[in-house]
C-alpha cells in the first residue's frame, strides 16, 4: 500500500496532459473518417517542438494536442465497403481476427473478404468485395485450432446485432472450410488450457450454490450467475466484484511476489542484499498477473489494472518511488494504445473514474497501533470507499440505467471484505492448486464457499428494496461531460496550492 500512498506535498504528473489528450484524441476518432497517416505525423512534429525550450503554458496545450491527434490517428477505423444487399444466405469468405478466451463465446471477430451466390462453389468473380469488419456467429467447436489471420469460406446470412454490430450467422450443417490457417499461438492454447483446467476444478471442488459465483470471480465468465443473484449485485452496486478488477489482479500480484520473494531470498547473498530478489519477485509476479487477466478473457478493467501493476513493478525495478496519479495515467494510456475503442466502453470509464476518485481523496495518515483500532480503520475505509466508488460512478451509472443504487456506500462495506479480501486468496490458491490436482485445493475452495455463501447471504438481504434505496436521474451526455471536467478543473486547482 506504500506505493499508493499520498504524500503530503503532491509530485509532478508528468503523464497527466499526454493521458488526457490521448483519451481525448481517441474519443474523436472513433467518430471520425479520415487518413490516419498525415495525422500521426503531424502528431510527431508537435511533440517534437514541445522539446524545444519556451512557454510553459504552450508547451502544455501543444502536448495536450500532439497526444490528442495520435490518439485519434490510432482510433480511425479503417474504411470498409457496406455489407452486400443481397438477401439470403451467401458463401463468404471471411479471415478470422483474434479469438475470445471463453470458451463458451459464440461470437468471432472477423474481416469479410469476399461473397459469392449459395451455388457458386468459392470460385470466379464474386458478387461483392469488402474488407468489412464485423463478427461471426459459430459454434466453438468449428473454428477450433484456427488462429488470428486464418481465412474460412463459410456459408451464412448477415444480419444487424442488437449492439449495430454486424454479424454473419452461420447457416444449418453449414461447413467450415479453412482456405490458409495459420498455427495457434502456443502461449494463447496453454491459456485455453489453463482455463478450461480451471472450469473443470471448481465444477468438482466448488459447492453447488456458490459455483457460478465462483466462475464470475475467478474467470469473469457471468453467464451461469442466476437473474436474482445477478439483480441483487446490481441493486446494491457491487457489480464491480464480478468483473475482473484491481481488487482481483492486485491480490493476485501480491500473494505471487510474496512467494516468489520467499523463494528468492535463497539467492546468492549479494544480489538478495542489493534487491534483486525484491524486483525479481515484482517482475515475474507481474507475469503471473498477465497471464491471470488473459486466461480471465482480458477485460478492459483487468487490463487497466495490469498497465498500472507494470508501472509500480517499473518503478521497483528502477528504484523510485511510483505516483498513484502517473501509474493511473500509465495504466489508461497502455489500454488506448493496445485497444482504442475501449475509451468508449462503459467498464473502462467507470473502472477510471472510481480509480481516480479514490486516489484523490485518500490520504496518507500514520496508522495506529491496537487490534480495534486496526478493525475500526479498515470498516471505516470500507465505508468511504463506498461513498467515494458510489459519487464518482453516479453520473455515468445514471446516464447508463437511469437509476444510482444508493446502497453501494454501506453495502461495499461488507461485500468487499467478505467476497474480496476474504474470499478471493483462498479461491484463487485453491483453483490453481485444484487444477494440478483435485484434492489439493479442495480445503481452500471449501474455506472460500463458506465466506461468499456468507457474503450472498448478506448481499440479498441488502437487496431488498427497503434496504437498497435508488436515486432515479439520467444525465445528458453533455451534463456528464461538464460534471467530470469540472471536478478535474478543481482538483488541478487544489494541487497547485
Amino acid at each position: 500500500m506504500e506505493q499508493f500512498a499520498r504524500p503530503t506535498r503532491p509530485g509532478p504528473i508528468p503523464l497527466l496532459l499526454p493521458c488526457i489528450g490521448l483519451a481525448l484524441g481517441a474519443t474523436s476518432g472513433l467518430q471520425w473518417r479520415g487518413p490516419s497517416g498525415p495525422i500521426a505525423v503531424g502528431a510527431l512534429a508537435i511533440l517534437v517542438t514541445t522539446l524545444v525550450p519556451g512557454a510553459s503554458r504552450v508547451c502544455a496545450l501543444a502536448i495536450v494536442v500532439g497526444w490528442g491527434l495520435l490518439g485519434a490517428a490510432l482510433s480511425i477505423p479503417p474504411p470498409s465497403m457496406p455489407p452486400p444487399s443481397r438477401e439470403g444466405p451467401l458463401l463468404v469468405e471471411v479471415r478470422l481476427r483474434r479469438a475470445s478466451l471463453d470458451d463458451l463465446s459464440t461470437r468471432r471477430e472477423a474481416v469479410a473478404l469476399r461473397a459469392w451466390a449459395p451455388d457458386h462453389g468459392g470460385v470466379g468473380a464474386p458478387i461483392w468485395e469488402g474488407p468489412l469488419p464485423m463478427v461471426i456467429r459459430v459454434v466453438p467447436s468449428r473454428v477450433e485450432g484456427m488462429g488470428r489471420g486464418s481465412t474460412v469460406l463459410c456459408k451464412g446470412q448477415f444480419r444487424l446485432e442488437r449492439d449495430g454490430r454486424l454479424a454473419l450467422h452461420l447457416s444449418r450443417n453449414a461447413g467450415v472450410f479453412a482456405t490458409a490457417v495459420r498455427s495457434v499461438s502456443p502461449i494463447l492454447h496453454w491459456i485455453h488450457l489453463g482455463r478450461r483446467r480451471l472450469r473443470w476444478a471448481l465444477g468438482v471442488n466448488a459447492p453447488v450454490r456458490v459455483r457460478s459465483l465462483f466462475l464470475a470471480l475467478t474467470l469473469g465468465d457471468r453467464s451461469e450467475l442466476e437473474p436474482k443473484t445477478s439483480a441483487s449485485f446490481q441493486r446494491t452496486g457491487t457489480a464491480h466484484l464480478l468483473a475482473i478488477s484491481g481488487l482481483h489482479v492486485g491480490l493476485c500480484w501480491w500473494g505471487a511476489r510474496w512467494l516468489l520473494q520467499k523463494a528468492l531470498s535463497f539467492g546468492p547473498r549479494r544480489w538478495v542484499r542489493q534487491g534483486g530478489a525484491v524486483v525479481g519477485a515484482c517482475v515475474l509476479a507481474w507475469g503471473v498477473s498477465a497471464t491471470y487477466v488473459l486466461a480471465a478473457g482480458a477485460p478492459v478493467s483487468g487490463l487497466r489494472a495490469l498497465g498500472m501493476l507494470a508501472a509500480v513493478t517499473l518503478a521497483r525495478a528502477l528504484r523510485r518511488r511510483a505516483s498513484p496519479w502517473n501509474v493511473l495515467a500509465f495504466g489508461i494510456m497502455a489500454v488506448i494504445a493496445g485497444d482504442p475503442t475501449s475509451v468508449g466502453a462503459l467498464g473502462f470509464q467507470l473502472s477510471v473514474a472510481s480509480v481516480a476518485c479514490l486516489i484523490a481523496a485518500t490520504t496518507s495518515t500514520d496508522a495506529r497501533e491496537g487490534l480495534w483500532w486496526t478493525v475500526a480503520r479498515f470498516f471505516g475505509l470500507g465505508l468511504w470507499t463506498g461513498l467515494v466508488g458510489t459519487c464518482a460512478t453516479a453520473p455515468l451509472v445514471g446516464r447508463t440505467w437511469g437509476q444510482i443504487p444508493i446502497a453501494g456506500v454501506w453495502s461495499n462495506a461488507v461485500a468487499v471484505p467478505l467476497l474480496g479480501a476474504a474470499t478471493l486468496p483462498p479461491l484463487l490458491l485453491g483453483s490453481v492448486l485444484s487444477a494440478v490436482h483435485p484434492q489439493l485445493g479442495e480445503g481452500l475452495i471449501l474455506i472460500a464457499g463458506f465466506t461468499a455463501g456468507v457474503g450472498l447471504d448478506l448481499i440479498a438481504w441488502f437487496a431488498v428494496p427497503t434496504r437498497a434505496p435508488q436515486l432515479s436521474w439520467q444525465p445528458s451526455g453533455l451534463t456528464t461531460i461538464v460534471l467530470y471536467t469540472t471536478v478535474l478543473f478543481f482538483f488541478l486547482r487544489w494541487r497547485r496550492r
